[in-house]
């Protein structure tokens, strides 16, 4: 039973902490901090073990995503989070996919791989949102905005998307 949990899931501004003024440092209007933790079994064989019963669950980390209250009314701008959302999603079916049925010879070389996976996986996400905020300049930029959208989009309905095939 392998499963990526929340993949479409929609944010709203309800996630988010509202604050009245941006934390100290920041130059943004909102900020989404995200994780997907796994979960798995694996079998040992002979000379080998295999990861099964995997699930991936992407979520946001709420304590740390936050809103300024005078843009709880924009729409762009969350739309703009649900682009990171998004970008993470794909990384995180990416992630499961790549550990789905994964084979290695010992326990310890099982973890050490899926931590390989993980970071590899993590610095593709942290590039693609970077790339994203910088090219939309967070959302301001309507017509780059939503040629994100689009690709993200598309990415995410073909089974095999992937955060390359991002702008």
């Amino acid at each position: 039973q392998m499963a990526v949990n929340n993949f479409n899931y929609l944010i709203s501004w309800s996630d988010f902490i509202h604050m009245p003024a941006k934390p100290p440092g920041e130059t943004e209007d909102a900020e989404i901090v995200l994780r997907f933790p796994q979960q798995y079994e694996y079998a040992v064989g002979k000379g080998f073990v295999k990861i099964n019963n995997l699930s991936v669950d992407i979520g946001l980390n709420s304590p740390e995503c936050w809103v300024l209250s005078s843009q709880v009314s924009n729409m762009d701008l969350l739309k703009h989070e649900q682009g990171h959302y998004d970008i993470t999603a794909l990384g995180a079916r990416e992630f499961h996919d790549k550990l789905d049925g994964l084979k290695v010879a010992t326990e310890d070389a099982l973890i050490k791989k899926i931590k390989k996976i993980r970071e590899e996986i993590q610095k593709k996400i942290d590039v693609a949102n970077l790339k994203y905020d910088d090219q939309t300049n967070h959302s301001m930029n309507k017509q780059v905005q939503k040629t994100w959208e689009q690709k993200i989009d598309t990415a995410k309905k073909n089974p095999k998307g992937v955060i390359n095939d991002l702008p």
